[in-house]
This record gives structure tokens, sequence and C-alpha cells, in this order.
């Protein structure tokens, strides 16, 4: 399933109050928003998240705009989340969430509750580097490698038929203590503890061929951001 959170990061910055609205927004989402966050960023409830809220409500948007204007981003990634599954076999949902971060990740993986989320964000995806967003500069066409490539480390958290390591540690993670609750959690900072060097290096090796088979001849250099 895609879900598109821009629209709605966009209608904050045009609100009375852009910080309030902001906050609203993120309690509306809160599930995914805030591992989005705790994952990538840092605890939104720290008081380091205001300065770091306040300059991603406040930087130019125009490249975003741009590119939005030109580029049907949704049918893109209703594509490549299309595509990815069934080359994957997926047998498990995934989500895919289209929003705008704060500057973080140019995409990742999530997992709430025990269902898999791939996340991009598309400041990073206008094709112009943005000082006051951090964006990154990547090509829009580049969106469906990145999706593929996410949708590959969710599988592999989530799917009844992986046999990762990875799998078993976000599984317990999601426990009744778990900070997502029942089903798993994917959260880096803790399975990086717990999971061996052999199975984090192989958990990225594995996710690379989905972006090669979307586009074959695609350089493997270009998976690594």
């Amino acid at each position: 399933m895609l879900v598109n959170l821009v629209p709605e990061f966009l209608a904050t910055l045009s609100a009375p109050d852009p910080a309030a609205a902001y906050h609203e927004y993120l309690d509306r989402h809160r599930p995914v928003l805030s591992a989005y966050w705790q994952n990538y960023v840092l605890d939104p409830e720290s008081p380091h998240a205001e300065p770091i809220i306040a300059t991603a409500l406040h930087a130019d948007r125009a490249d975003l705009r741009r590119t939005l204007a030109d580029v049907d981003v949704v049918a893109v990634a209703e594509e490549a989340l299309r595509r990815a599954t069934e080359m994957l076999e997926a047998d498990c949902p995934v989500d895919l969430y289209l929003m705008v971060g704060v500057g973080a990740a140019n995409a990742g993986e999530l997992v709430v509750a025990g269902r898999g989320i791939a996340f991009v964000c598309l400041e990073h995806f206008t094709g112009r580097a943005n000082a006051q967003t951090y964006g990154m500069g990547l090509a829009p066409e580049l969106l469906p490698l990145w999706i593929a490539h996410e949708v590959a480390h969710t599988l592999r958290y989530t799917s009844p038929s992986s046999r990762a390591a990875m799998r078993r540690l976000v599984g317990e993670l999601g426990g009744s203590g778990g900070a997502g609750g029942g089903g798993g959690y994917y959260d880096p900072w803790e399975i990086g503890s717990r999971a061996s060097l052999a199975e984090r290096v192989v958990n990225e090796e594995t996710a690379i061929p989905a972006p090669q088979g979307l586009h074959p001849g695609f350089e493997r250099w270009g998976s690594f951001g």
C-alpha cells in the first residue's frame, strides 16, 4: 500500500502556526513518523528536536515543488512498489511512504507492529542539492531503485519465509515490551548491538540485486547512496 504524506507536510508550511501544525501532523501519523525520527534522526520528544523541526519548516522548498510539478511521483512510486514486490515474490504486505523528512536518511526501512514499511524522503530526490533541507540532489529517476532496495530489506525482516537472523531480531524487539508493540519492530541501534557484522553486511548485499533487477545494467555503487 502506498501512503503519500507529502501534501500534509506541505500544508503545515502554510498554516498560521507551522510548528503546531507539524506536531499535529506528527501525532496523526505517530507510529510511523516516530519510528522514522527514533531510527534515523533522534528522539522526537527531545528538546533537540525543536530546532530540527524549525529548520525543516523554514527551508526553501522551491526545488521540491518544482519536482512535484514536473514528475508524477505517486505514479512512479506505485509502479516501483508493484514491480519490486512482484520481482521479490512478496508473501507479506509492504507499505511505502512518500514523505518529506527533516534532512536525515534519503530512504529507509521500518517495521512497526510487525508490518514492513519502506519510505523515501523526497527532499533528497529533486535533482538539486539544497543546503537548507540537506537535500542530496539525487535525480527523481532514482526513486524506483531506492524503493526496490528498501522493499527488499522490509521483506527480509518480515516475510514468513525469511530465514534471516534479522527477522528473528526484529521479532524480538516487537515483544510486549518492545518499542513498536507486538509483532516486530525495527530499531537499527538495538539491532546493531545484537546482529553480527557478517549479518549486517549480508543484509545490505542482499538488497542490492533488487534495484538491479528493476534496471538491468544499473551500477552497484548507485545502491550505496
